[in-house]
C-alpha cells in the first residue's frame, strides 16, 4: 500500500485515504483487522529467575491466555474492540487483534512458581529457577 505512513497521513484527512469508502477497492477490511500478531518482547535473565515482558495494547485480563507444558510457554491473547460492528469507518488503522507467541523455555524453570500480572497492557512473567547444584564426587 504505502511504504512512508507519514505521506499517507494527509490523504486521510483530505478524503482521499485508500480504500476509504471505496466500493472498487478489493481489500477485505474485515480480515485486514483480524491478523494473528506476535507481541514484542523483554526479556530479564537473572541467576534465580527470568522475567518477560510482553506488549499487549488493549488486553483485558479475560482475553489473555498463559499456558506452560513441557517447556514451553504460551501465549494467546485477543484485543475485541467492543461496538466496531455497528460503525462504518471512513479510514480504520487499528481493530481487532489476535496476539500468540511461544517460547522455548530452559530446563530449570520451577512450573509450580511461575507468576503472571498485567499492568497497563505490559504482561509481566516471572519465573523462578532451580538452584544449581554442585555434588562433590568422592575419589576411591
Amino acid at each position: 500500500m504505502y511504504t512512508n505512513y507519514y505521506s499517507a497521513i494527509p490523504k486521510v484527512f483530505s478524503g482521499k485515504a485508500p480504500c476509504a469508502m471505496d466500493t472498487s477497492c478489493k481489500t477485505d477490511l474485515k480480515s485486514t483487522f483480524q491478523k494473528t500478531v506476535i507481541p514484542k518482547m523483554n526479556v530479564e535473565q537473572h541467576e534465580q529467575e527470568i522475567r518477560l515482558e510482553f506488549s499487549l495494547p488493549g488486553v483485558l485480563k479475560d482475553q489473555l491466555n498463559l499456558q506452560f507444558k513441557d517447556q514451553l510457554l504460551t501465549l494467546q491473547a485477543q484485543r475485541i474492540l467492543e461496538d466496531t460492528q455497528q460503525v462504518q469507518f471512513k479510514h480504520r488503522e487499528f481493530g481487532n487483534v489476535k496476539y500468540e507467541r511461544i517460547l522455548q523455555l530452559p530446563e530449570d524453570i520451577i512450573s509450580d512458581s511461575i507468576e503472571a500480572k498485567l499492568v497497563n497492557g505490559i504482561l509481566k512473567v516471572t519465573l523462578k529457577r532451580a538452584p544449581k547444584r554442585t555434588k562433590t564426587i568422592e575419589v576411591k
